[in-house]
Parts: C-alpha cells; structure tokens; sequence
C-alpha cells in the first residue's frame, strides 16, 4: 500500500536524523547560576528518540491494520444530568454562553497592562534574544514555560513589548477556557448547571488573576479541561477522532507546563480502572487495553521527545534549586497552609467568611453527586493534584499553591452539585415543580458570581508586584548624589523598567545578591545617601540572612508599594537616622 511506503520512508529518515544530525545543530543557553554537570547528555537523548521513532515507524508499516473497536459493554457509559427537565434550550444556552464569555473578555482584558512581576520578567531578560531551537533545547529556569515563552516571543515580535502584549497569550487561553469549561460540566450537567458553572468560572478571582499572569497556567488549565474532555468522550464512544484529539491537546498541555505530568498519569490511573470495572462486569478488558496503551505511549512519547534535549538540565535544576526553601514551601508546614489560606481569602473575601459553614456542607454533599453522576470528571480533575502532593512528600521538593489550579474547576464544580442539592430540597418543602429547582439554583450562582465580581475591586487596584511604580516613586524623591542599591531577585525587575528610564548601573543604580557586594557598594560611594530596594522579604531572610539582619537593623522603610503576588510588596528603605 501507499501509506506503507509513506511510513518507511518516515521511519528511514528518523532513524538516518537520528545518526548523522550534528550536535551544531543547536546550541543551548548557559545558565546563570552554577549547576552539577547533567548525569546524561540531553543531545544524545533526543537522537535516542529520533531513533526509537524511526523504528516505530517501521512497526507500524509492518503491522496488519486493526479495526477492532472497543465492544458497548467496554465503554463508559455516558451519565444522566442532574435536571432531566431544564427550561432552558441548547440554543438559548448558547447565548448566555457568549453573553457570559463577553463578560469573560471584559474583566480580563480590564488592568491587563498593569505592572509585570519577576517571574513575568524573568523570561523577557532570559530568551527575548533566544532562538526557538535554544527556548525548547535549554532549561535554565523553571520560569520557561515553553508554550506561553514561545507565544510571547511571537506576541512581543507581533504587536510590540508591552505589558498587554507580554499577559496575550495567558489571556487568550483564558477566555478560551470559558466556553470550554461549559462543554466539560455537560458531560455531567444540563444546560443550566453548566452555564452556572461556567459563569462563577468566568468571575473567579483566581482564574482571572492567571488569565492575566504571563506564566503557563493558563494554558495547562485549558488544555487539562480539553484533554480530559477527549479522554472522557473517547472512553464513551471510542471514535478515533477524540483519541487523537486527546494526543494533541495532551502533548500541547506537556508543552504547557511541567506539571501537566500528573494529568498524563491520572488518566492512566483513570484508564486502568476503566480496565478492572470491565473485567469485573465479566466482559473483555483487552480492546480497550490495545487501544489504551496505544494513545498513552504515543502520546507519552512526544511529550518525552519535546523536552529530551533539556531533560538532564531539568533534572539537575530541580534537583538542585526545587529543594530550598527560599523557592516555595513543603507540603506539610504552617507556611504552606497560611499561603494557601492567603490565596483563597484574597479570592472569596467576606463571599468566604459569609459561606463557609454551609459552603463546607455543600461541598460534601456535592462530591458524594459529583461521585455518583460521574466519578471521571471528578478524578480527573482531583488525582493530579494528589499525585503532585505525593511527589513532593516523597522527593521532599517545594511546592505552592499555584500547582494546584486543577482544584479550581473541580471546586466549582462540586459547589454547583450542592446547590442543585439544596435547591432541591427548596423546591419540595416549596412544594413547586421541577422548573422551580433551576429557578433557584441559578439564582444562588448568579448572587454568589455577583458576590465575587465585587471581590475584584482590590485586585484591580494594585498590580501583581509594582516595580513601575515603586521606580516612579523612587526617581520622584531621589536627590542627584544618591544612590540605589536593588537587593537580591528585586534586581530583574528594576532592571526590566530601569531601561525606560534610560538608569545607568554603576552609577547612580547598583544591582547586588550579596553582603559582600552590598558592602563594597557602601564603600565605594562614601558621603552618599543610599535608597534600598527589597521584595520577597522571605526568600531574602533565607538566602541572605546577614544582610536582611543588617538592612534591618541600620534601615527603615520609607515606603511599601503592596502587590497581589504573596510576600511581592517592594520596599523602599533609607538610612535609620
């Protein structure tokens, strides 16, 4: 056949690439800071993989084609919605579906130019000048979140560098994730849950705050939801076409953000339950085995070839920087749990102080419905966040909060199973109709959507972290013989803003990650009045505990310039007189 012949020719041409390709073919960027040497050479991992596909290729034009489906008996059953009666139609949904998504639009484009903070800032100052084949082949920081680094790259080279153009990406998939988010909630919902759904989605704190985060988190909840919902439907009705949907959105997810691993294994873990509940029905578990294995190693394979040149970079690198504590928190520890409480707090406001008594009932009785309606949307949404818990417990690495953004959905989703609950049991003592039940419930979402739409208020009012304005108010007051000492990581963002302020470093700006530095700085301009720059007064206590001591105890604060970022507030200190 034809195609046998198009996948030799393939399978030859890997294999030769994986052979002959030269190691100058790319050259990786260096790291900042010192890193152990890599146990294993990342070039030489990827001609592995060039290699290896090479010969799958060969497989596949060999193999005898199979058509053998997975039987009905072997599928998952599609569940029942909540509300057999919905008053409203597919086609009415659809408009509150864009009236809701308009509305997704509005208050994330609303502040999306406001000041960028370090970890938006780190990548400008690190792969603005890279390649694409340097941003996918090196790992020199665990802010490289491939698929939104390239993007921006491709925003900024489009419409120019500015705060907007830098958040576009993170944005886009933002909004996306939206209508997405309705798609997902009917598989166990009808349509007015799942507008309801939608809508506290579309007016969350948390997911507007990561629509306008120039990080991948954005992009790793869209193509979760995305691939969960291909998973979810191949497992319902083994089409092709949503497996290789899911391959694509997984792999886009892989290139997402690190963390998408997890998803990857949960749905194995979700797969292979599929595998015990058929065999335990008494029906083969082996089509649906073939076809299982199929997608998980094709898909696994192309996320293990994307990052097989940085592989042993990120190894050394997690191995090496994922382990202070200056980088986030252990699982286990009171630091860990007041983030996290910060986080949410922040988020829900007095909607959390108000609600959390009932709002703890609700979520209960919802997770046993979530459970009984359709457990794989509840798993695949909460087995990453265990997994990654695991993870940490056992490597001991850091975590934080923002891993963990897969646990947004799923809350919103189990809140609105509590409501159609409670609005249920309103209705019966009402003694009203089914009609009356959606009557309620939406009601409830639209009081709770409008309660969080009011939380925003002091989000809008303060940037992530205001390094433009802390800069602003610096160059304001400060005198022509004084100086600027930025101390330890508020470095890359005095340095991102300083060159629209045309600031000449040495001179009147001095950038410093040490005491001795610091010091030298002090000596080197006697008679001088100095202004100090911090942020991140923890990670600063940890790695430079002698110098925070000093600037402490020799400094005051002259001003604090708040940001929504937990410990980002930018402090501006003068001499203790």
């Amino acid at each position: 056949m034809r195609w046998k012949r198009v996948l030799y020719i393939i399978g030859i041409t890997l294999i030769l690439l994986g052979i002959i390709l030269p190691r100058t073919w790319f050259e990786p960027l260096t790291p900042q800071d010192p890193l152990p040497h890599p146990p294993i050479d990342g070039f030489l991992l990827f001609q592995i993989s060039l290699i290896i596909e090479g010969i799958l290729f060969f497989w596949l034009a060999k193999r005898k084609t199979n058509t053998e489906s997975v039987e009905d008996n072997g599928r998952q059953p599609v569940s029942t919605p909540i509300l057999v009666i919905d008053p409203i139609t597919e086609r009415k949904a659809l408009l509150v579906l864009a009236s809701i998504t308009l509305l997704t639009i509005g208050l994330r484009l609303y502040r999306l130019g406001s000041s960028l903070w370090l970890d938006e800032i780190t990548p400008l100052l690190l792969y603005n000048d890279a390649s694409i084949i340097q941003i996918i082949t090196s790992f020199i920081s665990s802010n490289n979140h491939l698929l939104n680094t390239l993007l921006v790259k491709l925003s900024i080279g489009t419409f120019g560098e500015m705060e907007s153009t830098v958040r576009l990406p993170a944005f886009v998939f933002g909004v996306a994730t939206i209508p997405l988010m309705y798609s997902f909630a009917r598989l166990t919902f009808s349509q007015g849950p799942s507008l309801g759904i939608t809508l506290l989605l579309a007016s969350s704190y948390h997911h507007i705050y990561f629509s306008q985060n120039a990080r991948g988190y954005s992009a790793y909840l869209f193509f979760s939801l995305l691939s969960s919902f291909y998973f979810i439907k191949g497992l319902q009705d083994d089409d092709l076409k949503n497996w290789v949907y899911y391959g694509l959105s997984m792999f886009l997810n892989f290139a997402s953000i690190l963390i998408s691993i997890f998803v990857f294994t949960g749905h194995i873990l979700v797969g292979a339950v599929m595998l015990i509940r058929i065999k335990l029905r008494g029906s083969s578990p082996i089509p649906l085995f073939k076809r299982l294995t199929a997608v998980f190693a094709a898909t696994g394979f192309l996320g293990f070839q994307l990052y097989a040149n940085a592989i042993p970079q990120m190894y050394v690198y997690m191995k090496t920087v994922y382990v202070s504590p200056a980088a986030g928190f252990k699982l286990f520890s009171l630091e860990f749990l007041l983030e996290l409480w910060r986080g949410i707090s922040v988020g829900l406001g007095t909607v959390l102080l108000l609600g959390i008594i009932p709002g703890a009932a609700l979520v209960g009785i919802g997770l046993f419905r979530q459970l009984r309606n359709n457990w794989m949307v509840m798993a695949v949404l909460m087995i990453p966040g265990i997994l990654q818990a695991i993870f940490a417990i056992i490597t001991g690495s850091i975590t934080s909060p923002r891993f963990y953004i897969l646990f947004l959905p799923l809350a919103i989703l189990i809140m609105v199973q509590g409501i159609e609950w409670l609005s249920e049991k309103i209705s019966k003592w009402l003694k009203k109709g089914d009609d009356y039940v959606s009557r309620i419930s939406n009601s409830l979402v639209l009081l709770i959507s409008i309660a969080f739409i009011f939380q925003l208020g002091n989000y809008y009012s303060i940037p992530k972290q205001a390094f433009r304005e802390s800069l602003e108010y610096i160059e304001s007051v400060r005198e022509a013989d004084e100086i600027v000492i930025v101390v330890h990581i508020a470095e890359a963002g005095i340095r991102y803003y300083g060159e629209q302020y045309n600031l000449a470093e040495g001179e009147d700006y001095f950038y410093t990650r040490t005491i001795e530095k610091f010091d030298q700085i002090l000596t080197a301009n006697p008679g001088k009045e100095s202004i100090i720059v911090t942020t991140f007064h923890r990670a600063l206590r940890i790695e430079l505990p002698e110098l925070f001591s000093q600037i402490e105890d020799d400094w005051v604060i002259e001003k604090t310039f708040q940001g929504t970022i937990g410990d980002g507030a930018i402090s501006v200190w003068r001499w203790r007189e």
